[in-house]
């Protein structure tokens, strides 16, 4: 996802509907087939709009981040009942939240690995 940061801008996905925007994304990156826009999403490389959690209990919820060219972002999700929402944020906060697990993640990591190459050769 950090791959990605400052560059999920799409104006025309940004200003489609709720329901037409989820459902256009879920379809063509989840491979249920649109082939209305498949290769388009090939083209554009809309896999970068993706900010779903890889994680077991997280699978049923799909999230997509698309920004706009002004300074808005637009988080679109399913909940557990596969209801659609979606939430209206500043461009850029969610990208700077990954860069910054991802950074302090590298850091406990590289701390870990530190720590038992030391203790290996005590």
């Amino acid at each position: 996802m950090v791959n990605d940061n400052g560059n999920r801008g799409h104006q025309k996905l940004f200003e489609l509907g709720l329901k037409e925007v989820f459902n256009i994304l879920s379809s063509t990156l989840y491979g249920e087939g649109n082939p209305q826009y498949n290769e388009l999403a090939e083209e554009e490389m809309w896999a970068r709009f993706d900010i779903s959690m890889n994680i077991d209990i997280f699978y049923n919820y799909k999230v997509f981040l698309v920004e706009s060219e002004e300074d808005l972002a637009r988080i679109i999700f399913n909940d557990r009942d596969g209801l659609l929402h979606q939430s209206y944020i500043k461009k850029g906060i969610v990208d700077d939240v990954f860069q910054k697990f991802y950074t302090d993640f590298n850091k406990i990591y590289d701390e870990l690995i530190i720590n038992q190459q030391n203790n290996k050769t005590n």
